[in-house]
């Protein structure tokens, strides 16, 4: 449910073909049916256009443009007329117009004009203790089932050149999805299109916009609905980027470096003791950041998704998200001489990003590489709280990384575990006169679904649910260790 943290009345375009009410905002929305046979909306136009602040200068940011169309065909939570906006920490709320017609009513249908309608942000779980970032939420007043609901919202960003990745459809079916990007003469755009991990043959038309630049354009249509998130999305996703802002991978690493310069230091005094040691300062800390610090998701577009806490920050509160998180594991290896080096990846969303099209806006996790000495690393990730060190965790195996080193970037694949890093060694020991001893003992990813259901003594054991051998039934666990 959303927390209000403050409402104000904005001057919204709404053309005045239903009454003005107001609905309160204090009671949580209608839910949103979203299930592949209840479909309550048919979306007529889902666009999104970019345009830099400075046609010049990239890093200054950009306006982002969004408009929705869509035809409320039965109660979805879009029948209150609700819009929702992201804006990011270096982001401000421009404008927010709207209006809802009849569709038998054309004389209804004009220009967006001002109109009164309440207005209210909202922030959710871990972004209440991170930046300025905030959702904004705004009603429409009047909508009714059958209506037309229009809305357009624009976004100023600045001081960033991450241009967001655009997909499209959506949970309803979209008649039309639109991206469009304004590019000026002198700059030069990247752009992949990529649909189930592949590359797409979607490529944008171009005219001309005053100025002499070019005006991309790329466009779907009748976009079936989709709830499918993951590598399995089968929607197209448009990755583009600025590429005098970053040329390659190499230049994403370094604006990183920047942005996270002095985080990762510890005074000598802060830093703990450690309650007892396994002889690898690696596995200790590791262990120390895994079990010590809550972890809070928080995931955001702009400067507020990328930049951490200071690691006394981290270490002082005890909780934080992955870049929070990560900044002190590296600062307990500095003081503990570890070689260690920040990583960025991807792991939630789709699986593949296309690495041609270097863009900080790929990237939405962090962690921490360990150079190995036969080469290469060992990939630690202190919020995967179900991970032991030394184990690769599954959702970053076979993914795209960046190493981020002093003298330059890497973007690398994390390799698959080998099938000597996942095993199962199960022992039996009968004894004379009836009854027998088990003892299993699992390592790599047949231990990670152990620990997802820890075991206490006299609680049925979870392993015979998939094994279940017969000669178990009704045997109890006398000891478990992780």
């Amino acid at each position: 449910m959303w927390r209000l943290c403050g409402s104000f009345v904005a001057l919204l375009g709404l053309s005045a073909c239903h009454p003005n009410v107001v609905r309160p905002f204090d009671a949580p929305p209608t839910a949103l049916r979203t299930t592949a046979q209840d479909r309550a909306a048919v979306v007529q136009q889902d666009a999104l256009h970019l345009a830099l602040l400075d046609p010049d200068d990239p890093t200054a940011g950009y306006r982002r443009t969004h408009s929705f169309r869509a035809v409320i065909t039965g109660p979805s939570g879009l029948e209150l007329g609700r819009g929702r906006v992201f804006i990011p920490g270096d982001g401000t709320l421009v404008a927010v117009r709207a209006r809802s017609w009849r569709p038998d009513a054309p004389n209804d249908v004009s220009e967006l004009e001002p109109y009164a309608v309440s207005f209210h942000e909202a922030h959710q779980g871990a972004g209440m203790l991170y930046g300025a970032s905030r959702v904004a939420l705004f009603d429409v007043p009047g909508v009714q089932v059958g209506d037309v609901l229009e809305y357009e919202t624009v976004l100023e960003v600045r001081n960033s050149a991450a241009l967001p990745a655009w997909t499209f459809g959506g949970a309803y079916l979209t008649e039309s999805s639109r991206l469009s990007v304004d590019v000026p003469r002198g700059q030069d755009l990247q752009a992949v299109t990529l649909q189930a991990g592949q590359v797409a043959e979607l490529q944008p038309s171009r005219t001309t916009i005053p100025g002499g630049g070019e005006r991309w354009t790329w466009s779907e249509q009748r976009v079936p609905p989709s709830l499918v998130t993951g590598r399995d999305d089968p929607r197209a996703t448009t990755w583009l980027s600025w590429r005098s802002a970053y040329p390659d991978w190499g230049a994403v690493g370094a604006w990183y470096r920047t942005l996270s310069e002095g985080l990762a230091e510890l005074p000598a005094s802060d830093v703990p003791t450690l309650a007892a040691s396994s002889g690898d300062p690696r596995k200790d800390w590791f262990d120390f950041v895994r079990d010590g610090v809550r972890y809070l998701a928080y995931y955001a577009e702009g400067i507020d998704g990328y930049r951490a806490h200071g690691a006394a920050d981290v270490l002082r509160g005890r909780f934080g998200d992955c870049k929070d998180m990560a900044t002190l594991l590296l600062a307990l290896y500095r003081h503990a001489g570890v070689e260690a080096y920040p990583v960025l990846a991807r792991i939630n969303g789709a699986r593949a990003f296309p690495t041609s099209v270097a863009t900080p806006a790929a990237l939405n996790h962090a962690l921490v590489a360990l150079p190995l000495p036969q080469g290469g690393y060992l990939f630690v990730d202190p919020t995967d709280k179900l991970g032991a060190f030394g184990e690769a965790a599954p959702h970053l195996v076979g993914r795209q990384v960046l190493v981020v080193r002093p003298e330059g970037a890497t973007l690398m694949e994390v390799p698959l575990p080998g099938p000597e890093e996942n095993r199962s060694a199960v022992t039996w020991t009968l004894k004379q006169g009836g009854g027998a001893h088990l003892s299993v003992t699992l390592s790599g990813t047949e231990a990670r679904w152990v620990r997802q259901r820890p075991c206490e003594t006299g609680v049925g054991w979870p392993w015979k649910e998939r094994r279940r051998p017969t000669s178990s039934e009704g045997g109890q666990v006398r000891s478990w260790r992780r």
